[in-house]
């Protein structure tokens, strides 16, 4: 079985970090992130991932975790245990942070906002349904911790790029994406880049929304599409 997870790294010092962390795992590929870029872990699906297509075309299994994986759900560093017994179960997508709580509620509550700007990102991709996009049995999982066939790596990267022609060319999407997600609100533990360090990078004191949409967004689209869900807790 031939299996490709993306370690994604924001910096040179994660970066060594994860190439020793996975040194011995054949699937990891310890990935830097450009940081000169508006989308964070979700430049892999806007961009990056489809520039690496020749390396993960032909695998079973592919996906991201991010460097601190590890630390947040220590089983992923079963992945290929994972992998062959969500083959034997003819699943075809594994979310590894999975928590089972109303999806769009409960970002609602973490990020005000969120639902208007959630509808509105689908219905500018063409899904208005809003008893799909609204849906409660959504599964949730969190962190880009995910992986799939090949196939429905390809359609969803799609579905990513052209979701950032639409952010940067639709004025009202825009401004709903761009609004404060009140991540610092929960402290700099847990919102690690400073107001200042988001000013740099994105030109606002504040985690934009667009953020934890883009993020979650991957939930509803494996819901409908992948053949079945493996989902680990």
């Amino acid at each position: 079985m031939r299996i490709l997870c993306y370690v994604l790294c924001p910096d040179a010092e994660t970066l060594a970090t994860a190439t020793e962390t996975f040194a011995d795992n054949a699937w990891a590929r310890p990935t830097l992130l450009p940081q000169d870029q508006p989308y964070l872990e979700s430049y892999m699906y806007t961009h990056h991932l489809m520039t690496l297509y020749d390396e993960w075309k032909d695998a079973d299994w592919v996906g991201c975790i991010a460097h601190s994986a590890p630390k947040k759900q220590p089983h992923v560093m079963n992945i290929e245990t994972i992998c062959r017994e969500a083959t034997e179960n003819e699943s075809d997508f594994i979310a590894m942070m999975y928590r089972g709580d109303p999806l769009v509620e409960t970002a609602e509550k973490w990020h005000p906002g969120f639902t208007r700007a959630w509808v509105a990102t689908w219905e500018c991709l063409g899904w208005n349904d809003t008893a799909v996009t609204l849906n409660r049995n959504i599964p949730s999982f969190y962190c880009n911790y995910w992986l799939t066939t090949p196939a429905l790596m390809r359609d969803y990267c799609a579905v990513m790029a052209y979701l950032d022609v639409r952010i940067r060319t639709h004025v009202h999407l825009r401004e709903l994406l761009w609004v404060d997600s009140a991540y610092h609100h929960r402290g700099p533990c847990i919102a690690k880049i400073t107001k200042e360090k988001c000013k740099e990078l994105w030109g606002v004191e504040w985690y934009p929304m667009h953020i934890f949409v883009m993020e979650r967004m991957i939930c509803m689209y494996a819901a409908i599409f992948a053949r079945k869900l493996c989902l680990r807790r």
